[in-house]
């Protein structure tokens, strides 16, 4: 019997060994050369903390939103419109976000919008479990309707990548060969080259889908803006023009490419008549997951620059309340804390120098660019 128990406690032992040295393997740093290590260092790092992204109030930013598995679930059908505009019109007016163009293809939306009060990820989470809800009752879906991993976000550094990104997604369906001109897609919406500032308001009422006895309002106006940064540095005419530009400039370019490739457009017949459970081709995905877009490199270096010192002055803080200081003020940016009644500090230098250093180095580019006669190719990072 005594054989029998030392044997137990030994075995007992081992296991408890086992257990430790797994917590210890999760909890180990990690790896210098992973794309996702915390950078920089800070006594904060060893808590294993996930990289924080800022959320600056007043930014324009860029959304994007992926269906599972790439499935059509948002076919550009009348209904499915309608919700899509309804879901966005509900969350823009309860977080006061400014949206300045909206493309719904069929799986996946884009949006440009401004984020005065910095409460975009409460306006994504809400827009987005609206339209999946109604999707669900729509079509009898099963399971998530939107991609694993979140949304995409991204800080549109300066005004040239806001006027490229109007750009890129208003020429979206063409891009894509869904038409030959986004003027016959009918899911897109803002910076049309016919009058790029136009402000319009549409009433749109609650789609059949969510019942008479919903909770969500009986209507909301969804509301088209203007950019306000690239109307503030351009002034409306200039900022006209520009926006102009550059949809002629895409438009052309999506153009060309579909003809070099000798390859015709679907057109919207049958881009209406795909079946929702239909799946998209895998598209070739990088390990990064971008938190800014610039156009010129001085943007890119200056938002990389406000990137990092958003991190490191966020790990200290981090660092310093878990630690019981709950006094600590979290720096400009901070998101998930402020909501939990934590201080953030109303500005950050290094956010208000990359906007003064970013408009210096755009309205040089933009003079050689003048007597080049050249044009930005846009970036990310």
């Amino acid at each position: 019997m005594n054989s029998i128990g030392e044997f137990q406690c030994s075995l007992d032992l081992n296991l408890l060994v086992l257990r430790l040295l797994r917590s210890l393997l999760r909890a180990r740093p990690i790896h210098k050369n992973r794309v996702h290590e915390q950078f920089p260092k800070s006594p904060a790092d060893k808590y294993g903390m996930t990289r924080p992204r800022p959320v600056f109030a007043g930014d324009t930013i860029h959304i994007q939103r992926r269906t599972r598995d790439g499935r059509f679930f948002l076919v550009p059908h009348r209904e499915t419109l309608q919700l899509v505009k309804y879901a966005y019109a509900v969350a823009a007016n309860k977080f006061k976000l400014k949206i300045h163009a909206l493309c719904v293809m069929s799986t996946h939306v884009h949006v440009i919008a401004t984020d005065p009060l910095a409460q975009h990820p409460d306006f994504t989470a809400s827009a987005h479990r609206i339209i999946a809800l109604g999707l669900k009752e729509m079509y009898g879906i099963e399971g998530s309707v939107w991609r694993g991993g979140g949304v995409s976000v991204q800080r549109l550094v300066g005004r040239d990548a806001i006027i490229e990104s109007l750009a890129y997604v208003r020429l979206n369906p063409v891009a894509a060969g869904c038409v030959g001109t986004e003027r016959a897609y009918p899911g897109v919406y803002g910076a049309d080259d016919r009058d790029p500032l136009a402000e319009t308001a549409e009433t749109i009422a609650r789609p059949a889908c969510f019942g008479e006895e919903s909770v969500l309002p009986d209507e909301a106006v969804f509301r088209l803006t203007q950019p306000p940064l690239v109307v503030e540095e351009l002034g409306k005419e200039k900022a006209a023009r520009e926006i102009a530009e550059a949809v002629e400039r895409h438009r052309k370019d999506a153009q060309n490419q579909r003809k070099t490739a000798k390859r015709r457009f679907f057109g919207m017949k049958r881009v209406l008549a795909t079946d929702i459970w239909t799946r998209s081709g895998e598209l070739k995905r990088t390990r990064l997951n971008p938190t800014y877009k610039g156009v010129i490199a001085r943007a890119i270096q200056l938002a990389h620059q406000t990137y990092q010192a958003f991190l490191y002055a966020y790990q200290l803080a981090m660092g310093a309340f878990k630690e019981g200081q709950r006094d600590t003020v979290f720096p400009a940016g901070t998101y998930r804390m402020r909501l939990l009644g934590c201080e953030v500090a109303r500005t950050s230098a290094f956010l208000e120098a990359e906007k003064r250093k970013v408009n210096k180095a755009e309205a040089k580019k933009s003079a050689r660019r003048w007597l080049a006669g050249s044009t930005p190719n846009q970036k990310s990072a």
